[in-house]
């Protein structure tokens, strides 16, 4: 039926007489005039032109709308019936219409008929409507017209919501074309003509359909109107994040588009919150506190710089009034009592001077008016913790620091403000008029009818695993030149571990496939290389576990060899060439079941042969395709397809039916249970629903068909038995178990579950992941283990735990981690993401929820993520995520952009500096350095900016005569901010261009590890862990440790150049210099003893080389701390082969001196004996924790580090802590090496020297 009805002013007809023409589309002209209304061609609109003249293009049997006007269904044969005297074509068809006074009566008698009937119809079907039950479930089809060119047809009941009907849209246009040109499915709403005419767009979508009555049962699936702001706030996130946002919609990628929506729901539900959030709230999530609510009383390390009674001087800045108070409280005085004790003496010294403000009213003077901030930060002593407890107020204390308090008024505390843009539209589900025009729809719109689907679990098919390798396309690549045949290697992985045994096609040999190439006939190429092979796994589709991957390597050979597998292949050894990785199941959990072709990494080492048949792969790289296709081979392959017909799809069983078959079908007990109720089917269902819905593990031990321990085993042996699991567990990751220890470890798993929880990661790894029995159990067991540890739950997040309910029960356990312990593992978890198989998981909303939550979390989080956004294997999955912390956290936009905007034009100055090949001396270039920052356009841009390196500092104005490059190769920035608060110190950051500084930041992170461990254990080594960030590749700040000086520039000082490494007073001599008095000199003896000791294990354990006197230094009090981690892990430097650090540790005589305060007999003193024990003590306590810091380490290999590029690297840690030995024969080891040390001391000294020398002459020649 045709229902000719227009918009205007709802008239359920056509008020005015109208004359409709129907004209075939080859006689119109070639040309027809444009609509002024809306300046498009008439068959894409439908307004009024200058005649007066309306214009409808019909699509045979759907028609668009645009506009106020819609297409409506329409038959050829309506249309014949109606005008059975126009000539109709199968083409699309033009309606003219004219005023009806212009009509012949036989047209008016025919459109009055239509007319009539029209409004009848209507009538009869808005009464059906109106007279259905509400609730009604009776189906209907609705088509629904799609914006990626495709038609929708639906069978679903009329009381379903329009949320329900999108759903089931989304859900059938996945499996059919173009479904790739989606955006996410939020952005999108449905719109609709009525009953009367009146076009519709649906902006609740939990009315349901019966409500809204569509026309015909046709709908339209619209994009939302772009309103200009949100285009400036894209922008604004595009630039932030360094990847247009664009870019993600180019993809066509169904998975980015699942992971936008879904995500974008949290980041909506965030913002709202945070709108509504209490200025208390406001305040911990701006300005979150760092505390320590583990200690109730004065920890070990803090007594010695306290008085014996604990009271503790403080200095409180009143700034309205502006006053001052110092005042002797107790170190456990709370935060609020603090503030009250603070206005009190404040009214008290008011009332007893004649200060300005005295006439203060009294109640402007009360407690709750006020707040704590420790000065010249913008730390707030919020939440009423002990003072004691404060981290800064901690970190004061061991810094000798006077403790300076600032006394706030609340209300004059300002939040950051939310881009102005911000508030337009931030709830994406708002519904906007924006219509995209079905005209450039095609004749051949492709329309899906609704057939149940029918979904297989994978665990019931028995088929073993077959995929076709089809050929290889070479894109502007060519071979090594030795390289004589190509062949493709296939793996099956689950994490690092291989399922299965590897194939490999049959070698192609090059000479045959070699053509001239096109632009160049001298120059020969290889376009296409051929297989069409079939491989064949041996492992069944039933046994592979969710998150499996298909590993290829496309290898070369040199020589002639005949095909073999490659693990028998002896003649000549695989190079690899290039790799991809896909896995087996997408991010739905479907099955791959068709062809792909997959757009190959080139291999790091092109010219590297493995002898290990596995070596060739690289199972833990991403799965994202290459985006460099301009020199790339792309690998097409084809998935054997398991389901019979369109409608069927293979899918890993959810976790709900996992714990469903390991309870019917592994519990023996299990078993009986529903043996005893096979009559009754809902108290079997109830009592497999209770067993699932138990926090621990049902009494049950015994499993169906396995073989167990005996029940006759004493209890001396289960005894035995859990100290043996107990000290598997305690082995580092990378012990290699033994194979009756992971027997051991399956058979008595469920003992494992209730009493030795922390085997959990030794569990996991005691079994293959290619029996689906195996897994079904393990992974069941997940729902009833115990929580873990921290530390062991970071283990989980590693690379050999691919699966996915694994990561989740890690995620679970560090929920209830603390803010201040999270940030502490904040670099490992994010480098976790990349062994994520799929974009949306576990873990990325648990950062993400934690980071809306707390501001100091975001703001690191941001610039993990954002320093490798130059990587094209993470650039995706990391700009999604920042754009997802940017939606969310919209009033911390402002306060990244500054800093965007500040490092982009250190950059540019860095440049121009590094650059500068004029022959100027270094002060007229600095000079030149401060003439550009002293612009007011720089200015502007570096004041009041949120410090990167720490965010509990905002920058004050810089501070321009006081700015400088740094003398090494890439010339760092030396800047000085002022402080925002007045007399506070002022803030030094060095701004580094061409270094990549992620190795520091890691290296730096396990000193404060390190440093918080010894200090769990009493221990304080006075460690230095300044800090360092990347905010882009090569690109960072480092802080400045100020009243500090090199070795090397102290040994000058107190010697001739040449001979001052070798003096072992200028050290001691120096510390005199800064510290005249005895007892104070005493002092910065003791802080130069304990920070030596623990800079010698650090350096020692984590294997930092390249130590020169240039890259320690030591600070005016004592303390002495190492710079520079360009080379760790035991990656020692050589000079024609030949090892230049031949000592475990920097210890030399000069340091010895200083311990020894001075003392001729240095090794038997007192002082040294004491300083000796201090370092074996300081080893003990960090070998304790080797498995979790081999872990933390283990994490990092994925952030493509040359130093931590494999598991190899970090056998180092292994050897240093020597895990396999006893604990004593630990102590003897380290001492061994203690004394190496100290015996070949003058090798480094004489490295010292030669280093200096060195130095000195490339001095001379700039």
């Amino acid at each position: 039926m045709f229902n000719p009805y227009y918009n205007n002013n709802n008239n359920p007809s056509i008020s005015s007489p109208t004359k409709f023409i129907l004209h075939s589309s080859r006689t119109l002209p070639s040309t027809p005039p444009l609509c002024s209304s809306c300046l498009m061609e008439p068959h894409r609109c439908i307004h009024h032109d200058g005649q007066n003249h309306q214009h409808l293009c019909l699509q045979q049997p759907f028609v668009a709308f645009c506009h106020q006007w819609s297409y409506l269904p329409m038959t050829t044969t309506d249309l014949i019936d109606q005008y059975p005297n126009q000539n109709l074509s199968t083409g699309n068809l033009w309606l003219t219409s004219c005023p009806l006074t212009k009509m012949s009566s036989s047209y008016k008698s025919n459109f009055e008929k239509l007319n009539s009937k029209l409004r009848d119809e209507s009538q009869a079907r808005l009464e059906q409507l109106i007279s259905l039950p509400e609730d009604s479930d009776q189906p209907v089809d609705i088509d629904v017209l799609m914006p990626n060119g495709t038609i929708i047809s639906i069978n679903i009941a009329q009381n379903a919501t329009f949320i329900e009907i999108k759903d089931e849209v989304f859900e059938l246009s996945q499996r059919g074309p173009m479904y790739g040109a989606l955006r996410d499915r939020k952005q999108y709403s449905f719109s609709y003509v009525d009953e009367l005419g009146s076009y519709r767009e649906i902006e609740n979508e939990e009315i349901r359909l019966c409500d809204a009555c569509p026309v015909a049962n046709l709908l339209k699936l619209v994009e939302h109107q772009v309103d200009s702001a949100d285009i400036e706030f894209d922008e604004q996130i595009g630039q932030l994040i360094g990847k247009p946002l664009k870019e993600f919609d180019a993809l066509l990628n169904p998975e980015v588009n699942d992971f936008r929506y879904r995500i974008r729901s949290l980041c909506e539900d965030i913002v709202e919150a945070h709108r509504n959030n209490s200025w208390l709230d406001k305040m911990r999530y701006a300005y979150p506190v760092s505390v320590d609510t583990t200690i109730n009383t004065v920890p070990d390390y803090l007594k010695d710089r306290l008085p014996p009674d604990g009271m503790i001087s403080v200095e409180i800045i009143f700034i309205d009034p502006e006053f001052k108070l110092n005042l002797s409280v107790d170190c456990q005085i709370t935060a609020d009592e603090l503030v009250r004790m603070s206005v009190d003496s404040l009214k008290q010294k008011l009332d007893e001077s004649d200060h300005p403000n005295e006439k203060i009213p009294i109640k402007s003077l009360e407690p709750t008016n006020f707040l704590l901030k420790i000065s010249g930060s913008l730390e707030y002593l919020l939440n009423n913790h002990k003072l004691i407890q404060y981290k800064m107020i901690q970190e004061t204390i061991l810094s000798n620091y006077p403790i300076k308090l600032a006394a706030i008024r609340r209300q004059s505390i300002e939040f950051e403000e939310e881009p102005i843009y911000a508030d337009i539209n931030t709830d994406f589900r708002l519904r906007s008029h924006s219509l995209i025009s079905l005209g450039s729809l095609s004749n051949a719109l492709s329309t899906f009818r609704r057939r149940p689907q029918q979904i297989i679990s994978s665990w019931s098919l028995d088929r073993k695993l077959l995929i076709k390798i089809h050929s290889a396309h070479i894109n502007h690549l060519q071979f090594n030149n030795d390289i004589t045949r190509v062949a493709v290697v296939v793996g099956i992985f689950h994490g690092g571990e291989i399922l299965c045994d590897s194939h490999m096609t049959v070698p192609v040999t090059l000479a045959d496939l070699v053509k001239s190439s096109s632009q160049n006939p001298n120059m020969e190429i290889i376009d296409t290389i051929s297989w069409e092979e079939d491989i064949v796994f041996n492992l069944k589709v039933s046994d592979l576990p969710r998150m499996a991957r298909i590993s290829f390597t496309v290898v070369g050979f040199t020589g002639s060899q005949s095909h073999k597998k490659l693990s028998q292949s002896r003649q000549s050894k695989p190079i690899p060439i290039a790799w991809a990785n896909i896995n087996f199941f997408d991010y739905r959990g479907h099955l791959w079941e068709s062809s792909t072709t997959l757009s190959m990494w080139l291999h790091d080492n092109d010219n590297e042969c493995f002898d290990d048949a596995h070596s060739v792969f690289n199972p833990l790289g991403t799965v994202v395709p290459n985006p460099n296709i301009d020199q790339t081979i792309f690998l097409t392959i084809s998935f054997t397809k398991y389901s019979e017909g369109d409608n069927t799809i293979i899918r890993f069983p959810n976790f709900q039916d996992i714990l469903k078959q390991f309870i019917v079908n592994d519990l023996n007990d299990g078993k009986a249970l529903m043996n005893q109720h096979n009559s009754k089917e809902n108290d079997s269902e109830s009592i497999v629903e209770t067993l699932i819905k138990a926090q621990s593990l049902p009494p049950l031990r015994k499993i169906s068909s396995q073989s167990e321990c005996s029940e006759d085993e004493s209890s001396e042996d289960s005894a035995n038995h859990l100290d043996l699991i107990k000290k598997i567990s305690e082995k580092d990751l990378l012990h290699k178990m033994e194979e009756k220890h992971r027997d051991l470890l399956w058979q008595l798993r469920f003992d494992c579950c209730r009493l030795v929880p922390e085997s959990l990661c030794k569990f996991l790894i005691s079994f293959k992941w290619n029996n689906q029995k195996m897994i079904r159990e393990a992974l069941s067991l997940l729902h009833y283990w115990p929580k873990l540890s921290p530390g062991k739950a970071l283990e989980l997040l590693d690379y050999a735990y691919a699966d996915s309910l694994v990561r989740k029960f890690a995620i679970e356990c560090l929920k209830g981690l603390p803010d201040e312990e999270l940030s502490q593992y904040l670099l490992q978890l994010v480098q976790a993401l990349k062994y994520e198989s799929y974009i949306y998981n576990d873990l990325v909303q648990f950062l993400l929820e934690r980071a809306f939550d707390n501001q100091k979390i975001g703001h690191h989080l941001f610039w993990l993520l954002r320093s490798e956004m130059h990587d094209p294997a993470v650039s995706v999955t990391f700009g999604l995520i920042l754009e997802a912390y940017c939606r969310g956290a919209i009033d911390h936009i402002n306060i990244l952009s500054r800093q965007m905007d500040s490092l982009n034009k250190l950059k540019r100055i860095n440049i121009i500096v590094r650059d500068d090949k004029s022959r100027e001396n270094r002060e007229k270039k600095i000079g030149w350095m401060q003439e550009i920052l002293a612009q007011k356009f720089y200015q502007d841009t570096f004041s009041n900016v949120i410090n990167p390196l720490n965010p509990v500092y905002k920058l004050g104005r810089l501070k321009v005569k006081k700015c400088k490059f740094m003398d090494s190769k890439m010339k760092p920035l030396w800047l000085v901010f002022e402080n925002i608060d007045k007399d506070a110190n002022d803030i030094y950051v060095i701004f580094k261009n061409g270094d990549d500084l992620r190795q520091d930041m890691l290296t730096l992170q396990m000193i404060r590890i390190m440093d918080r461990l010894w200090k769990d254990a009493g221990y304080d080594f006075r460690m230095t862990p300044y800090r360092c960030i990347s905010v882009e590749h090569c690109v960072g700040l480092i802080e400045v440790v100020l009243d500090a000086d090199t070795i090397a520039n102290i040994q000058k000082k107190k010697g001739a150049a040449a001979i001052a490494a070798f003096k072992k007073g200028s050290l001691l001599a120096w510390l005199r210099d800064h510290n005249p008095d005895e007892a104070d000199l005493n002092k910065a003896i003791e802080e130069f003893t304990l920070s030596c000791a623990g800079y010698c294990v650090v350096t020692y354990i984590l294997g930092v080389a390249d130590r020169h006197n240039d890259n320690i230094m030591v600070k005016k009090n004592g303390q002495l701390f190492h710079i520079d981690f360009g080379h760790i892990l035991g990656k020692f430097k050589e000079k024609f082969g030949i090892r230049r650090e031949r000592v475990p540790f920097v210890l030399t005589n000069d340091f010895v001196y200083v311990i020894t305060h001075g003392g001729q007999s240095s090794k038997k003193s007192e002082y040294f004996q004491r300083f000796q024990q201090y370092c074996e003590e300081a080893f003990i306590i960090i070998r304790r924790q080797g498995s979790f810091l081999i872990s933390l380490f283990a994490m990092m290999l994925s952030t493509g580090i040359p130093e931590i590029s494999s598991v190899n690297d970090l056998q180092y840690l292994r050897e240093t802590l020597v895990l396999d030995k006893s604990e004593d024969e630990a102590r003897s080891h380290f001492n061994a090496k203690f004394m190496d040390a100290l015996k070949n001391s003058w090798k480094t000294s004489f490295n010292w020297c030669a280093h200096s020398l060195a130095k000195d002459n490339r001095m001379n020649d700039r």
